[in-house]
C-alpha cells in the first residue's frame, strides 16, 4: 500500500531487520502511551533486545487506556518479530528453546500467570486469514498449557501502518525522504545538537530545560512554548536536552524552518486529524509564523505540543510561554571546554571562557 500524505503503508514495515523492527515498535508504544493517557511508569520497553528476554520484548502493567486498540486494558506482554512466522513457529516462540515439549519462556510464564494479555507483532504483510491462523495457533497452545483465558492479539504490517500514522514522529522515522522534518533521533545527528558533545547547564539554563520538560508533560491543553536567544547561544541544544526523557522523545517531530512546514500534508494532518499526536519543534520560526502556528494548533487540545525557536523577540499571542536562552556562566563554559578538550591547559580554558 503506497504512502499517502503524511502517513505510511504496510510496505514501510516489511523490510526491517530485527533491531529496527523492535526499535520502531518501541517508539510507537511510547508515543501511544501518551495518546491513550496511561502512566509512563507502567511501561517497560528495554533498549537491549539482543539479550535473552524470557519471551517478552515489552511489558505494560495494569493500565486502563482511553483507547485499547493498540495497548490492551490490564497488563500485556509484547513479542516483536521482523518477519512472518508460520502457525507452528508461533507456538514454538512461546517455549524455551522453541521446543513444544519444554516449558513456557520464564518471563512469559510469569506474566501470563498474572493475567497479562499476549501480543505478537509481525512486521509482515499477510492476509487476514493467515493472521487468524497464527492467532488461533497461539490460543490453542496456551489453552493446552492451562492459559485458555489469556487474551491473544496478532498485529501485522497493515495494522502497524495504521497505528504508526497517528504519530508523525514514527512516520518521520519510517520515511527519511521527508527531509523537512525529523524524528528526535535524526534531529540529534545535526551539527547544532552534536557539537559540543558535552551538555553542561548552569542554574539558569537548567531551569529553562526543566520548564520545557514540565510544560510538555503537563499537557493541559496544547502546550505552546517559544524559546528565544541570540544565534549560537544554545536554543536548539537545550530544547533537545529537555525532550530527551523516554516518554517525550518518541513523540518529537523536529522541523528545521517554519516555512518548510506551513501548507504541507503534515501541517494539515496535525490540524484536521484528531487521532494524531506529536510534540512539534519548529526552528527558525519568526513572530508571524509563530502566530500562525499558534492560531492553528492552540485549540487542538493535549494531543499536540508546540515549541518554536528564534532569535526574534516581540509580542506573541497567548497562551505562549516565552523562555529566553542566555549565554552560559563562565564556569559552565570552562567545564564544556575541559570535557571537549581535556588536554587544554586550565589557564587557556579560563581565558577562552572569558572571551
Amino acid at each position: 500500500m503506497p504512502s499517502i500524505g503524511f502517513s505510511v503503508g504496510s510496505n514501510a514495515f516489511t523490510n526491517l531487520g530485527p533491531d529496527r523492527a523492535v526499535a520502531l515498535f518501541r517508539q510507537m508504544l511510547w508515543a501511544e502511551v501518551d495518546r491513550v493517557e496511561i502512566g509512563r511508569h507502567l511501561v517497560d520497553v528495554p533498549d537491549c533486545i539482543n539479550v535473552g528476554d524470557g519471551g517478552v520484548d515489552a511489558y505494560i502493567e495494569n493500565v486502563d487506556p482511553i483507547d485499547d486498540d493498540v495497548i490492551p486494558k490490564g497488563s500485556s506482554v509484547f513479542q516483536i518479530k521482523s518477519a512472518d512466522m508460520r502457525p507452528k513457529a508461533c507456538k514454538r516462540e512461546l517455549h524455551v528453546d522453541g521446543d513444544l515439549e519444554s516449558l513456557l519462556k520464564d518471563e512469559l510464564d510469569t506474566r501470563l500467570s498474572e493475567g497479562a494479555a499476549y501480543v505478537l507483532v509481525l512486521a509482515a504483510d499477510i492476509t487476514s486469514e493467515r493472521r487468524m491462523a497464527r492467532l488461533t495457533a497461539i490460543q490453542e497452545e496456551l489453552a493446552r498449557l492451562g492459559y485458555e483465558n489469556t487474551e491473544v492479539r496478532v498485529y501485522t504490517a497493515n495494522q502497524l501502518a495504521g497505528f504508526a500514522s497517528r504519530h508523525p514522529s514514527v512516520v518521520a522515522s519510517l520515511r527519511p525522504e521527508l527531509s523537512y522534518c525529523s524524528s528526535y533521533e535524526r534531529w540529534g545527528t545535526s551539527r547544532d545538537v552534536r557539537h559540543p558533545s558535552t551538555f553542561v547547564a548552569d542554574s539558569e539554563r537548567q531551569s529553562m530545560v526543566d520548564q520545557v520538560t514540565h510544560a510538555v508533560r503537563a499537557r493541559s491543553g496544547c502546550s505552546i512554548i517559544r524559546v528565544t536567544g541570540l544565534p549560537g547561544v544554545g536554543k536548539t541544544r537545550s530544547t533537545h536536552e529537555a525532550l530527551r526523557p523516554e516518554d517525550l522523545r518518541h513523540q518529537v517531530l523536529y522541523v528545521r524552518r517554519a516555512s518548510d512546514l506551513l501548507g504541507t500534508p503534515l501541517y494539515y494532518t496535525l490540524i484536521n486529524d484528531p487521532e494524531t499526536s506529536a510534540i512539534l519543534v519548529v526552528d527558525e520560526c519568526d513572530l508571524e509564523q509563530h502566530r500562525q502556528l499558534t492560531d492553528a494548533f492552540e485549540g487542538q487540545g493535549s494531543r499536540l505540543s508546540l515549541i518554536t525557536m528564534s532569535y526574534e523577540v516581540g509580542h506573541v499571542p497567548r497562551p505562549t510561554n516565552v523562555l529566553q536562552a542566555k549565554p552560559l556562566e563562565k564556569e559552565s563554559i570552562e567545564e564544556v571546554l575541559k570535557q571537549e578538550y581535556p588536554s587544554l591547559p586550565s589557564e587557556i580554558a579560563s581565558r577562552l571562557a572569558e572571551f
